[in-house]
Formats: C-alpha cells, structure tokens, sequence
C-alpha cells in the first residue's frame, strides 16, 4: 500500500525532503543568529529566517515518515539504518 510520503511523481520522497532538511535547516539558523547579532541589517532577514526555520523542521518529520515509507516498500539497509539512528 502507498502512503502519502512515500513517492511523488514516482520518485521517492525521503531523498528528497532529507537533502532540503538538511539544507534548509542549517542556513535558517544561521540566519536567525545573524539577524540577533547584526539586528540593525538582519532585521529584514529575520523573518524569512523563521519560516526557514519552521519549514527545515517541518521537512525533518517529512523525511523521517518518508525513510519509513521507503524502507517498508525496498527494505531497510542495515548501514543506513544505523547511521539514521544516531
């Protein structure tokens, strides 16, 4: 059975939605620290920064119910499955 985060368009989501994580999360959060230490230029980044940020956490909870989609349809690789723990 399909579920909701397991492909999109026929690819699989979990690659996907983990790069943009793990993108995404990082730059919003240094964004955010940008914007509280320079407050008089990062003011206007602050914003964008927190939807960032939301959408990065967002994306994680996104990729972890995809892994878990993906890995009920192929299988789960044990290595993979190991680093994903930790």
């Amino acid at each position: 059975m399909e579920s909701l985060f397991d492909t999109v368009a026929g690819l699989p989501l979990h690659p996907l939605v983990v790069h943009f994580a793990v993108v995404l999360l990082p730059l919003a959060v240094i964004g955010v620290l940008a914007a509280i230490w320079m407050p008089r230029t990062g003011k206007r980044y602050l914003t964008l920064s927190a939807i960032g940020v939301l959408l990065g956490t967002l994306a994680t909870f996104i990729a972890k119910e995809s892994g878990e989609a993906l890995a009920e349809r192929v299988g789960l690789p044990q290595r993979h499955s190991d680093l994903g723990t930790y």
